[in-house]
C-alpha cells in the first residue's frame, strides 16, 4: 500500500480555528487545518512591530489538536492588509505595485521564518486569478478599468513567484487556490486579457507543488442537480493540465434552521446540505482527487427568515442564470437592471448573509457533518481499479488499460483469498457514481478501515 498515496484532509478557515472545529476536533480527523495569517494579524500598521500572538495561538492549538497547518500568506484582501498613516489599508494603489509586492514578501519571510520548523506548505495568496472581479465586489481594492493592478497578468504573476520562491528557499512546498467559478465567457469579457483559470493554472504551476481549486457551484442557489457534473470536469480539466496533486481547497453550501419557509431557490434545507456533501465526496473520489478541504465546521443557527424581497430573488435568480448558461450578456443585463452599487452593497451583504453552519446551536450534528466526519475517518488510497460486474476476483494493484477483467461478481462480493492480494481482509471500496451499484469508469480509491471487514458502496454493504 505504501506506493499508493493517501488523500490529505482537512478544514479551511478565517483568521481563526472556528469553535465548531475545536469543540469536535475528537471526531474530526484530519490531516491539516488552512487558516489565513493574513498581513494584518500580525502587523496592524505599517510601522508597527510584528506582533506574533494570533498567529501563535493558531498553531499552539493545531499542536494540541494533533493536526498540521497550511497558512494562507500573502492575502490581498483589503481587510488583510495593514493600515498606513493615513489610516487607510495599504494596496498595490496607494504604495505603488513595486513597494507593495515588496513589503508584501519581507511581511511573508517573516511569518516562514517563524514557522519553518512546524509547517510544510503555504498558500499564497487566495484566488489571485479572480482579483479583478473580487475587486469589484469590493473584497479587494476597487479600481475600475483594464489598468488595474487586478487586472495586470505580470504583478499577479510576481506575487504568486516571489511568495513561492521564499517558500521554495526553506524547503516549504505551496500551493493556490484557484477560483473556479467564473464562467469564461464572462471571465473573458470582464477580465480583459487576462488569462482563465485553467490558464492562470498553467502559467502558475512551475511555482506551485499543489494546485488548488475552490468550487462553490451553490453560492446562490440551492438547486444541486449540477453539482457532482461541476465537481467532477472541474477536476478533470485541471488534472488533464498537471501532473502534479489537485486539492479542492474550499467549498461548502449555506443552510437553513428546519422549519424555515424560503423561496424554492436559496431552500437551503438541512437535506440539501446533506446532499450537496454527498454528491462533491462522490466526485472528488471518483475523478481522483487528491486532497479534500471543507470551509470550516461552525456551530450556531442558521438561517431563519427571509429577509430578501422580490427585486432581491431576481436578482439572485437572474444572476445564477447567467452563470449558469455562461452569458455576458445577461449579466450584462442583470447589472443594468439593478445598478452596479447594488451588486457591491445590497447583493453581497445577502450571500455573506448566508448561513454555513455544520452543527446546531445545541451541539447536534447536522446531517452533512455526519456525512462529512464518515469520509473524513476513512483512509483513502489512490490507486488504479477498474470494477465492473460480471467475474468474481479482483487483482491488486493492476491496470486497467490492459486488465479490464478482474472484478466483481454479481453480488458485490469478491472471495477473501482474492481480497488478500490487497494486503488485508479489511477491505472497502467505494466508487459511489451512481445509486444502482453499476461500476461504469476507472475509480481511483480503495479505502482502508481496520473496524470493518465488508464491501460498501456509499455506506450500502454488501457482506
Amino acid at each position: 500500500m505504501n506506493k499508493h498515496s493517501k488523500m490529505i484532509k482537512g478544514i479551511s478557515g478565517k483568521e481563526s480555528i472556528d469553535q465548531g472545529l475545536l469543540e469536535y476536533s475528537q471526531d474530526i480527523p484530519i490531516d491539516y487545518i488552512r487558516p489565513e495569517f493574513n498581513w494584518r494579524m500580525v502587523q496592524e500598521t505599517v510601522d508597527s512591530e510584528y506582533d506574533w500572538t494570533k498567529t501563535d495561538e493558531i498553531m499552539n492549538q493545531a499542536s494540541n489538536m494533533g493536526v498540521g497547518v497550511i497558512p494562507v500568506i500573502g492575502l490581498g484582501y483589503t481587510y488583510g492588509t495593514p493600515k498606513n498613516n493615513n489610516n487607510e489599508h495599504i494596496t498595490p494603489f496607494n504604495l505603488g505595485p513595486d513597494v507593495y509586492l515588496e513589503q508584501l514578501l519581507l511581511y511573508a519571510e517573516a511569518i516562514i521564518d517563524r514557522y519553518s520548523d512546524d509547517i510544510d506548505m503555504v498558500q499564497v495568496e487566495n484566488e489571485l486569478n479572480g482579483a479583478y472581479t473580487t475587486s469589484l465586489l469590493g473584497w479587494r481594492y476597487t479600481h475600475i478599468g483594464n489598468d488595474s493592478y487586478w487586472h495586470d497578468t505580470t504583478f499577479l504573476t510576481d506575487i504568486i513567484k516571489g511568495l513561492s520562491n521564499i517558500a521554495h528557499d526553506r524547503n516549504i512546498k505551496t500551493t493556490h487556490n484557484f477560483h473556479s467559478d467564473i464562467p469564461d465567457n464572462i471571465n473573458r469579457s470582464i477580465n480583459i486579457n487576462v488569462p482563465t483559470w485553467l490558464e492562470f493554472i498553467e502559467l502558475w504551476e512551475p511555482y506551485l507543488d499543489v494546485i488548488g481549486l475552490d468550487i462553490y457551484p451553490n453560492y446562490y442557489s440551492a438547486d444541486v442537480s449540477r453539482v457532482y457534473d461541476i465537481v467532477y470536469n472541474r477536476i478533470k480539466a485541471t488534472q488533464a493540465i498537471t501532473s502534479k496533486p489537485v486539492w479542492i481547497l474550499e467549498t461548502f453550501i449555506s443552510v437553513a434552521e428546519p422549519g424555515t419557509i424560503l423561496p424554492e431557490q436559496i431552500n437551503f434545507t438541512e437535506a440539501i446540505q446533506n446532499r450537496y456533501i454527498e454528491l462533491v465526496l462522490m466526485a472528488g473520489l471518483n475523478a481522483g482527487l487528491d486532497g479534500f478541504f471543507h470551509f470550516g465546521i461552525h456551530r450556531g443557527n442558521a438561517i431563519t427568515s427571509n429577509n430578501l424581497d422580490e427585486r432581491d430573488l431576481r436578482a439572485l435568480s437572474l444572476f445564477q442564470e447567467a452563470f449558469e448558461t455562461e452569458s455576458i450578456q445577461k449579466l450584462l443585463d442583470v447589472l443594468v437592471e439593478f445598478g452596479f452599487e447594488y451588486f457591491t452593497g445590497r447583493f453581497r451583504s445577502i450571500a455573506n448573509g448566508f448561513s454555513m453552519t455544520m452543527a446546531r446551536e445545541d451541539g447536534t450534528y447536522r446531517p452533512a457533518l455526519d456525512t462529512l466526519i464518515h469520509f473524513l475517518k476513512t483512509d483513502y488510497y489512490k490507486t488504479h481499479i477498474h470494477l465492473n460486474k460480471g467475474a468474481n476476483y479482483i487483482s491488486f494493484p493492476f491496470d486497467p488499460m490492459y486488465d479490464s477483467h478482474h472484478v466483481f461478481n454479481q453480488t458485490g462480493v469478491s472471495p477473501i483469498g482474492d481480497m488478500s492480494k490487497l494486503g488485508t481482509p479489511e477491505f472497502q471500496w467505494k466508487t459511489i457514481r451512481d445509486e444502482n451499484f453499476l461500476f461504469e469508469s476507472i475509480s481511483p480509491y480503495i479505502m482502508i478501515n481496520a473496524n470493518e471487514d465488508d464491501i460498501s458502496y456509499y455506506g450500502k454493504v454488501w457482506r
